[in-house]
């Protein structure tokens, strides 16, 4: 009896024991972060659209920052708006931002505590309405490089 009894314990020794042993977590200097929606990392889009809503994840007790940045008739990178969210236990963020006409350039970055902050940005080229509804009211005649206009 002694010996199935030792040998039990040797067994779950054996296969559990490397299970704790490794089962600690893993930790990074970087602050973690994930954009889900609203826009596209790295990437370039065109829209009408006066509003865009940011949405994503980052680790509890992190802050998201957001800028919006247009550049002026003579490339000078003008900042025109800050967004801060405080992320809480769900680790979920959401934030609506107001574009202007023109190129947006949208930086977001998270930052916490005592971690190195990470970053990354997109750019959103919002096209004035008017572009729109020409679009849509205007008829394209193949082989004639004007469009006719129905108002």
């Amino acid at each position: 009896m002694k010996t199935k009894i030792f040998g039990l314990l040797l067994f779950l020794f054996v296969f559990f024991a490397p299970t704790f042993a490794y089962a600690d977590e893993y930790s990074s200097n970087e602050v973690n972060f994930s954009v889900t929606s609203g826009v596209v990392i790295g990437d370039t889009e065109s829209t009408f659209d006066k509003t865009r809503t940011i949405t994503g994840w980052s680790e509890n007790g992190s802050v998201i920052s957001i800028s919006l940045n247009k550049k002026n008739a003579s490339g000078t990178l003008n900042n025109y708006a800050n967004y801060e969210i405080e992320i809480g236990p769900t680790g979920l963020f959401s934030q609506t931002v107001e574009l202007e006409i023109g190129e947006n350039i949208i930086y977001i970055e998270a930052c916490k505590n005592g971690k190195n902050t990470s970053g990354a940005s997109c750019v959103i080229k919002r096209k004035n309405r008017l572009i729109k509804t020409e679009l849509e009211n205007g008829i394209s005649i193949p082989g004639i490089n004007t469009m006719i206009a129905l108002y």
